[in-house]
């Protein structure tokens, strides 16, 4: 079991409706793989509809199977934002999905997002069941959109093993940026698991998505001889600028942490 987990966070400028994008942002998600590779990182995350406007199929699409192709040749696990994936036409069923991609170019995941926003809900169905994805032998909860405003997803992944939440933030105002991270920092102290969080940048359905990538870690203090749960450290955190972020998170420490503190063992029992 590894001791340490390197994520690169792939804060990608994409342009959802102009003519040759999809190809552009491809050739882009590729070059942030290859530069994350060669950082070191074990797993790179991208954030929602990254690729762009695809059509909407089932999913691996074609895009998609480029990026295991570079997968592989690079030794790297990818994250995909979601993406639209029809699962069947008659009768309909579709969601919006995350492809997790192993370092040999295999599918580890297709995880569907559990929480839909309003707008959203008419279009997609519904999500039963939350489950991890092992990423070098680390257990990860991959998130996106409403996921991180409830606490639900997150308490579920974790109590199934998750050491990780890699999470897709998307806010198009400063007041939903500001508002979404407070949800990331809230998930990963009452949890007691790092986040790393890839911001949505760019054009999206005539509006502009503004990043605001953060990464954040459960921390503690001394006082004296005492050493007590103090809140989170926030060792990333993006702005509007297309860039790549690098976290290394110590999960020697932090497995170490939990076994000392817990705000989940203060829950009184029967307590929703």
């Amino acid at each position: 079991m590894p001791d340490t987990f390197k994520v690169a966070i792939a804060q990608m400028s994409y342009d959802w409706t102009r003519q040759g994008s999809i190809e552009e942002n491809l050739l882009k998600a590729r070059d942030f793989t290859k530069k994350a590779a060669r950082a070191k990182c074990r797993v790179v995350i991208f954030g929602e509809y990254f690729l762009g406007d695809l059509p909407v199929e089932p999913l691996p699409s074609e895009q998609i199977a480029e990026l295991q192709a570079q997968a592989e040749r690079s030794r790297i696990n990818i994250v995909c934002g979601i993406t639209r994936n029809r699962v069947s036409e008659q009768p309909r069923e579709q969601y919006l999905t995350s492809v997790v991609i192993g370092r040999r170019g295999e599918i580890l995941a297709q995880v569907n997002k559990a929480i839909y926003n309003p707008t959203e809900r008419p279009w997609f169905d519904k999500v039963s069941v939350v489950e991890p994805v092992e990423i070098d032998g680390v257990l990860c909860g991959v998130m996106a959109g409403y996921d991180a405003a409830v606490s639900n997803v997150a308490r579920l992944l974790v109590d199934k093993g998750a050491e990780v939440l890699l999470y897709q933030l998307s806010a198009s105002s400063t007041e939903e940026r500001d508002t979404i991270q407070a949800a990331v920092i809230a998930r990963s102290n009452s949890n007691g698991v790092p986040v790393a969080s890839v911001g949505q940048l760019g054009e999206f359905m005539k509006r502009q998505y503004l990043g605001g990538s953060i990464a954040v870690m459960p921390r503690t203090v001394k006082y004296g001889v005492m050493e007590v749960a103090d809140g989170v450290d926030i060792p990333l955190r993006l702005n509007e600028e297309e860039e790549m972020g690098i976290v290394e998170f110590d999960l020697r420490a932090l497995r170490a942490m939990r076994k000392k503190f817990s705000h989940l063992d203060l829950v009184p029992e029967g307590l929703c």
